[in-house]
């Protein structure tokens, strides 16, 4: 049987429904995910790029229901016998896409739907990019809603800045996350990125994130990125 059944964060990250950074970007998929189990089909599809909110989505889900949580890789029948030995309506398939077990999930599917329970399944890809050949399983795939995250506006680019910082426990301004959002690309990759460099950097240099040392670490480096 498999091993991880609950979500790995990091020490100082939380994933709760009430630190849930809501935007326009996302605010349908939190809707979603309150909605349940008032679902109406036994399978929801959560999309969104890397570090768009997905797996705090997913978490917070998973303490509703107390969902086992299996990456798509995982997905075998052992994985679908774990799953109903256990107490809960709930089971996450994180990372659908190309590696994709067809048979086990529809296999997963038709449980669902036959045992009134319901599978969360989380992808960076659209339904059209995973690798699906069963005609099946596609439909029913197509019939299930999808909740998806968007790109954060300028707002929540800055409440993440600060959420990421402050899970790192760094002290930053507002004036320096004000620079750093006027600069950045607004994707939640970026920034994890910005703040991942600042953080070893004020390591290294044992200095404080300023404008000027934002600017000489990361405004640079990202520079140097866009005109490679």
């Amino acid at each position: 049987m498999t091993e991880q059944l609950t979500f790995s964060l990091p020490a100082h990250t939380t994933a709760t429904r009430e630190n849930f950074l809501v935007s326009d970007c996302n605010a349908a998929a939190l809707r979603w995910i309150d909605a349940f189990p008032n679902w109406p089909a036994p399978a929801l599809l959560l999309i969104g790029e890397q570090g768009s909110g997905k797996t705090h989505l997913a978490s917070i889900w998973q303490q509703q229901t107390g969902a086992r949580y299996y990456t798509a890789a995982q997905l075998s029948t052992a994985t679908i016998a774990d799953w109903l030995e256990g107490d809960t309506v709930g089971c996450i398939i994180d990372d659908c896409g190309e590696d994709l077990a067809e048979a086990a999930l529809f296999h997963l599917y038709n449980i669902a739907k036959e045992s009134g329970k319901f599978l969360l399944l989380v992808s960076r890809l659209p339904l059209e990019e995973w690798n699906i050949s069963l005609p099946d399983l596609r439909s029913r795939l197509k019939a299930a809603p999808v909740a998806v995250l968007g790109l954060p506006d300028a707002g929540l680019f800055h409440a993440i800045l600060a959420k990421l910082f402050a899970d790192r426990q760094l002290q930053v301004s507002d004036d320096v996350l004000k620079y750093i959002v006027s600069r950045s690309e607004r994707s939640f990759a970026a920034a994890h990125d910005c703040v991942a460099l600042l953080d070893a950097a004020a390591l290294q240099h044992k200095h404080s994130i300023t404008i000027p040392f934002v600017r000489e670490h990361w405004g640079n480096a990202t520079s140097a990125s866009s005109t490679s």
